[in-house]
């Protein structure tokens, strides 16, 4: 689902990884931007780097990212991992949040 400020991500546990092997999933987030920026004295248009938006354990294989601009574009990836180690990062999905409606 994707709201004006919110997208909800599901996923599914790997098939070659048992649930009860994973102990936490983790959702990267990066958000396209295009601002001015006073240092470079140039305006900056691309994805930002990649932030930490999720890290919730294993037994949940969905989240909600609030707190998310409007009409924006933003790329998520996933990842489990335990004591083990990490997984490789999912693919990378990409959603945009959706404008809001003015009623007259």
């Amino acid at each position: 689902e994707i709201g004006d400020t919110h997208v909800k991500l599901a996923w599914e546990v790997p098939y070659e990884a048992n649930v009860l092997e994973l102990s936490f999933f983790t959702v990267d987030m990066s958000a396209y931007e295009v601002v001015w920026e006073q240092e470079s004295q140039d305006f900056f248009e691309g994805f930002r780097p990649w932030v930490q938006a999720y890290d919730g354990a294993a037994r949940l294989t969905f989240c909600e990212i609030s707190g998310l601009k409007m009409d924006n574009t933003y790329k998520f990836r996933v990842k489990s991992r335990n004591r083990a180690g990490e997984s490789p990062w999912s693919d990378v999905v990409q959603a945009r949040t959706t404008a809001l409606e003015l009623k007259r």
